[in-house]
């Protein structure tokens, strides 16, 4: 898989390296029912979503895609927040799809919850879904305008897309504000094209793609930063970040109490027209 696709290129794995990733994975299905989601990005990320989820929530029954959804952290959190839907993750790594789709059948989450392997790319779905979400994948994505196209023909109409992904300037703690260049955001995230977006260049590609933006949020500001540092100080060993968790929620919670003039992040959701039309 070229890295200008959903994602890096995939070196072959041993059977041995394959076997222990699928372990790994579904180990921390079982984590993460105890203490949450432990990576600080996602678990911030979850923190927004909780709170912003009123605004495009489906109904009862509805088909809801994840694509990139790497270990299943999101697919399977938003499964349990709408037990009334069938859920489904896309992704493109073949150890990370076939790990959670072993998971999902051994604790009986199957068919309701399914995994499969799939590019973003090579979607052909039409008209299928009510709702796709899609987390911190366009980074990955050259053609990030047919990537929009093959997301907004997938949804029904009056269907919703949401997106999360970094915004191309980051301010830290201290205040200092950088910008980060397509050829540096390779070298901070292995097989990125792209760091992000600023609201309005995420704003201008959904509405290319023909949906229509119903929110468009920046979200963690400084004390995010603070945050992912306290992480990486209590990254090793493990305890160590079981114990920092509380901190990383109180900073959360400190950031989104207070005004902030920048965030981080870009948040938008957006829904195709009622007729399914595209402007683009």
């Amino acid at each position: 898989m070229p890295a200008n696709a959903q994602g890096p290129s995939i070196p072959e794995a041993t059977a041995g390296e394959d076997l222990s990733a699928k372990r790994k994975i579904q180990l921390k299905f079982k984590l993460r029912r105890i203490f949450g989601e432990m990576y600080v990005g996602k678990r911030m990320k979850r923190h927004g979503l909780r709170r912003a989820r009123k605004t495009f929530s489906p109904s009862p029954g509805a088909r809801v895609l994840e694509v990139g959804s790497e270990d299943g952290s999101f697919t399977e959190w938003f499964d349990r927040l709408w037990p009334q839907v069938t859920m489904e993750g896309l992704e493109v790594d073949p150890v990370h799809a076939e790990a959670c789709a072993a998971w999902a059948e051994s604790s009986g989450r199957a068919p309701k919850l399914t995994f499969r392997r799939g590019n973003l790319l090579d979607l052909e779905a039409n008209r299928a879904y009510d709702l796709i979400l899609c987390f911190d994948v366009l980074g990955y994505i050259a053609d990030d305008a047919r990537a929009i196209t093959r997301l907004s023909e997938a949804l029904r109409p009056g269907g919703r897309l949401v997106i999360h992904q970094p915004n191309v300037r980051y301010r830290e703690f201290s205040g200092t504000m950088h910008h980060i260049s397509n050829e540096e955001s390779g070298k901070i995230t292995e097989g990125h094209v792209r760091h992000g977006y600023s609201p309005e260049g995420l704003a201008r590609l959904l509405e290319a793609g023909g949906l229509t933006i119903e929110k468009l949020e920046c979200w963690h500001g400084p004390y995010s930063d603070l945050a992912h540092k306290v992480y990486r100080w209590c990254e090793r060993p493990s305890f160590l970040r079981i114990a920092a968790l509380p901190v990383l929620d109180l900073l959360w919670w400190v950031d989104s109490m207070l005004p902030h003039a920048h965030g981080n992040t870009v948040f938008a959701v957006a829904r195709i027209k009622q007729d399914g039309a595209s402007n683009g």
